[in-house]
């Protein structure tokens, strides 16, 4: 089983916070309590993997980078696995110290995640050989055959863990486990798998 750490933004959107705090929510300021929130989640659920989601900007801090590397060994005491989720928020566009954060992680042996790939997109963030997880939002059903014939295509993707996020209900789930849009290994992720509940330290 495995659990993502989000900030906890209570009754606001995303653009809401962001616009009242004007800082990210893998801002320094809260790193510290991501990582408490992500080892007691681990511990207290007996999680095999723990997804911390992190913006950008957050791959160029080394002091957050360390103390998510210092996470990894922990968890690791406890047979969990630590993932990073780069998120789509406040993307900075094309810098060499976002890329050199990433291998700095991969280097450590922390899994890396990317949120909301693009199907559409031509030019990715981020080069996708990097990646160990690719997060893509349901498709539409009139979109099923495009995924398909996407990651059939693609010979990067083909060795990656493919998450079909968003699923609500029963009949989403069973439509994309009987439509395998991808050869490789498909996980699901959303509402209908996991009632998300509210980290009450963060």
């Amino acid at each position: 089983m495995a659990e993502e750490i989000l900030f906890n933004m209570g009754p606001k959107s995303a653009d809401e916070v962001l616009k009242s705090y004007k800082l990210f929510f893998s801002h320094p300021l809260y790193i510290d309590d991501l990582i408490n929130a992500a080892k007691n989640r681990a511990v207290e659920v007996n999680l095999s993997r723990v997804f911390i989601n992190i913006e950008h900007q957050t791959l160029c801090d080394q002091w957050s980078l360390a103390k998510f590397i210092e996470l990894k060994k922990l968890l690791e005491t406890f047979q969990c696995r630590l993932v990073i989720e780069i998120t789509e928020r406040m993307n900075c566009g094309n810098c060499n110290r976002l890329t050199e954060g990433l291998l700095r992680l991969k280097e450590a042996g922390i899994l890396l995640a990317l949120d909301d790939y693009n199907l559409n997109a031509e030019k990715q963030p981020f080069p996708l050989e990097i990646f160990d997880i690719i997060k893509i939002i349901k498709p539409q059903e009139s979109k099923i055959n495009y995924a398909i014939n996407h990651f059939n295509s693609n010979k990067v993707m083909k060795n990656k863990e493919i998450v079909i996020e968003n699923i609500e209900t029963k009949e989403e789930l069973v439509y994309f486990t009987e439509n395998k849009i991808a050869p490789n290994k498909i996980l699901y992720q959303g509402y209908y798998l996991h009632k998300p509940e509210v980290i009450k330290h963060i």
